[in-house]
């Protein structure tokens, strides 16, 4: 796997062998980012279900000023942070390992950009919603990114966040929420 743009454009990510991880794919993330284009320039972000940290690592690719990953699974924690020693950017960021939700609600940073991209089979996706916004981790102006299998509807009436735009890829969809 390799980042797609910016200025670590080529830079290899290589997954563990006996990893689980359904990445996003480079199309994918690059459709993605080509969408957000500017608006991740000198933003922060949080990646939830970081995985190999590919989404995150775009992101300061394209000038995130910083972003922090979550992810639950050690050896993929110990990769991001090696991925990041690599490219000199472990001072302006955070590897949080463990169980999203439980992390969500200890964080006390707002975000500007937050990207969240659990297992396709995660139970209850809305609640991830909910605990970004009860906890109030987006900025006033910001946007949450979920992304899902293309066939799954997020039910949006327990939220405060209004999904205003989506793009499916395939089998995944990428659906943007900003608050109401």
């Amino acid at each position: 796997m390799r980042i797609t743009s910016g200025v670590y454009k080529g830079i290899n990510i290589k997954l563990p062998k006996l990893t689980s991880i359904r990445p996003t794919s480079e199309k994918t993330r690059m459709a993605l980012f080509n969408y957000l284009d500017d608006l991740i320039v000198n933003k922060t972000m949080l990646d939830i279900f970081s995985g190999s940290g590919a989404v995150g690592i775009e992101a300061l690719s394209r000038q995130a000023i910083s972003v922090d990953f979550i992810e639950k699974d050690r050896q993929l924690c110990n990769l991001i942070q090696s991925t990041l020693l690599r490219i000199n950017e472990h001072d302006s960021c955070n590897v949080l390992q463990g169980d999203a939700i439980s992390l969500l609600k200890k964080l006390d940073l707002k975000y500007d950009i937050i990207f969240a991209d659990p297992p396709y089979d995660y139970a209850n996706k809305e609640e991830i919603l909910s605990t970004i916004e009860t906890f109030e981790l987006l900025n006033s102006h910001g946007m949450v990114i979920l992304e899902h299998r293309s066939n799954q509807k997020i039910n949006e009436n327990v939220l405060n966040f209004q999904m205003y735009d989506s793009r499916i890829y395939g089998d995944t969809q990428i659906s943007f929420y900003k608050k109401v």
